[in-house]
C-alpha cells in the first residue's frame, strides 16, 4: 500500500548530498510504503522509516523530529505546567495601587529585572524568526518551530502583568522550566548539526555554520531569561 505525502523537513541524507539536494523544495512530493521512504520521481534513494533517530549519525536525533516534535513538545508542557500551577496555587487578584507600597529601591530593581527580560525576549523572538525565515528560504522546511512564539508570547504577557495581577502567582516556575527546556532542545539540535559538518551546506542560502551560531545565540538568550527568573 501506497499513497502520496509532504516532506515537512529535510532529513540527514539530504545535508550530505551536496548541492543536488537543492533542485527542489524540501516539501517535495515523496512516495510512503509502510516502514520506508522513497523521494519521489527526482529520486528512489532510501532515506529509511520515520523516527527520532538519525540513520547517518548514531546516539543523535533528526532535525526533523527536533523541529516538529521535541520543540513543540516543550511549549505545550509549558502550557499544561502553567495551568496545573495555577489550579494548585491559585492567587488572589490584588489592585495595581497595592504595588506602590513597595519601596523605591525594590521598584527600581524590578524595572531593571523587567528591561533586562525584555530585552532577551526581545532576542530570542529576533534570533527565532531569523532562523524560521532562513530555513524557509534555503527550503529545509520550519517543521512546527512557530509554535514556540506562542510560548514566549505568554511568558511575556505573565512577567509583564505579575501573572494577571497574582492570580497565576507561581507562573514563574513554568517559564524556567519553558527556558531550560528549550536550552536542552536547542543543545541536542546544535550537537547534531556540529557532527553533521559545521561547513555543510555550502553555497546555499543558510550555511550550517550559520544555523549553529544563530542556535548558539538562542541557547545563551534562553539561559538568560532562566535567571532572570530564578532572581526573585
Amino acid at each position: 500500500m501506497t499513497f502520496r505525502v509532504l516532506l515537512l523537513c529535510h532529513n540527514d541524507d539530504d545535508k550530505h548530498n551536496g548541492a543536488s539536494m537543492f533542485q527542489s523544495p524540501r516539501r517535495a512530493s515523496v512516495t510512503y510504503t509502510p516502514n520506508k521512504l522513497f523521494r519521489g520521481e527526482r529520486s528512489t534513494n532510501k532515506i529509511g522509516p520515520l523516527g527520532p533517530e538519525s540513520h547517518l549519525y548514531s546516539h543523535i536525533t533528526t532535525s526533523c523530529f527536533n523541529d516538529v516534535i521535541l520543540v513543540p513538545l516543550m511549549t505545550w508542557a509549558y502550557f499544561l505546567l502553567t495551568l496545573v500551577l495555577y489550579l494548585l496555587y491559585p492567587g488572589k487578584a490584588y489592585p495595581q495601587d497595592l504595588q506602590k507600597t513597595a519601596g523605591q529601591r525594590r521598584l527600581r530593581l524590578r524595572l531593571v529585572k523587567d528591561l533586562l527580560y525584555a530585552l532577551a525576549l526581545f532576542v530570542a523572538t529576533g534570533m527565532s524568526v531569523v532562523e524560521i525565515a532562513r530555513l524557509a528560504l534555503g527550503h529545509f522546511g520550519v517543521g512546527l518551530l512557530p509554535f514556540q512564539w506562542v510560548a514566549f508570547a505568554l511568558a511575556g504577557i505573565l512577567r509583564f502583568t505579575r501573572g494577571f495581577r497574582a492570580r497565576f502567582s507561581h507562573y514563574w516556575i513554568a517559564a524556567v522550566f519553558l527556558w531550560i527546556a528549550l536550552i536542552v532542545v536547542n543543545v541536542v539540535k546544535i550537537v547534531e548539526e556540529l557532527k553533521e559538518g559545521i561547513h555543510t551546506r555550502k553555497g546555499t542560502k543558510y550555511p550550517m555554520s550559520d544555523e549553529v551560531t544563530d542556535v548558539g545565540v538562542l541557547i545563551g538568550t534562553f539561559a538568560v531569561l532562566t535567571l532572570i527568573e530564578l532572581w526573585r
